[in-house]
């Protein structure tokens, strides 16, 4: 077994993260162990998960899954446009051959990528909080100029 930490979607909620590509990276036997939201630049989901036999396997596995999913979400897309969806294809990728994920490290034992994760939710959870900071001070900064001759 294996294990690894990913950055997955583009403006993708945990809610249809869960709906729609855990049931499908379950088919092939990978296991999410730990998950987190992450909203810098557009929410994403931040999960570790364990599976194939090694790191690069998992790797292709998540983006097979992924290319089916985008596929699926597609054609119900497609077949029922006026219906309410959770997830769009353009939130899992920008056609079927380019799916949004990023490895952060994969291991090739099944308890290294559950380890880290911790420390990975502090850094992107600094990220989010670096852009949200850096967000008011430009908002205060124009409120300011805006009266200053006050």
């Amino acid at each position: 077994m294996s294990s690894g930490n990913f950055v997955i979607g583009h403006d993708l909620s945990l809610e249809g993260f869960r709906e729609y590509i855990l049931p499908n990276l379950e088919k092939y036997k990978v296991k999410m162990t730990d998950f987190s939201p992450y909203e810098s630049e557009g929410k994403k989901v931040l999960v570790s998960l364990i599976g194939d036999a090694n790191p690069d396997a998992l790797e292709n596995t998540i983006n097979i899954s992924m290319k089916e999913t985008y596929a699926t979400l597609d054609k119900h897309f497609k077949d029922n446009p006026a219906e309410f969806k959770m997830v769009f294809p353009s939130q899992i990728g920008d056609s079927e051959n380019q799916m949004f994920f990023k490895n952060l490290g994969s291991f090739k034992d099944n308890k290294t990528a559950s380890k880290v994760f911790q420390n990975l939710v502090v850094k992107y959870s600094l990220i989010d909080l670096d852009s949200q900071l850096g967000n008011t001070e430009s908002n205060l900064k124009r409120f300011k100029d805006k009266f200053k001759d006050f």
